[in-house]
């Protein structure tokens, strides 16, 4: 089972300070789990470490939010396997999505998807 995710607070300009209890990827990078910040600007999404030192940036297009009141940062998780595919800025109506990287779309065609998201309100999401 894939563990759940919290966020810890939302910070200012746009970025979502989460703790991810399990290991992900962006693009085919792989990332411990740990506490990160997620920032949206207008074609990227940006991942920091708790002292706000750049990890990752990745392009992303912009997707409409259906809970433009709160944040949310959403996986999507194959078995035992975790990618960055979306990051809402709280107040925002807009989010980024990220493309499938190339090993996402392997390992989607072996597995079914589930998504994991976090609204700021603590509500944990589940979906496939």
């Amino acid at each position: 089972m894939i563990g759940l995710f919290s966020l810890l607070a939302s910070a200012q300009n746009g970025s979502v300070k989460v703790q991810v209890p399990f290991n992900f990827f962006i693009g085919g990078t792989n990332y411990d789990a740990g506490t990160y910040n997620f920032s949206v600007t207008r074609d990227t999404v940006v991942i920091s470490d708790t002292q706000n030192n750049p990890l990752a940036r990745t392009l992303a297009n912009n997707v409409s939010s259906t809970h433009p009141d709160s944040a949310q940062v959403v996986f999507n998780c194959y078995a035992k396997q975790c990618f960055l595919y979306q990051v809402f800025s709280p107040g925002q109506d807009r989010g980024r999505q990220l493309l499938p990287s190339r090993m996402e779309t392997e390992v989607a065609t072996r597995q079914p998807r589930t998504y994991m998201a976090l609204r700021q309100s603590g509500r944990t999401l589940r979906g496939r």
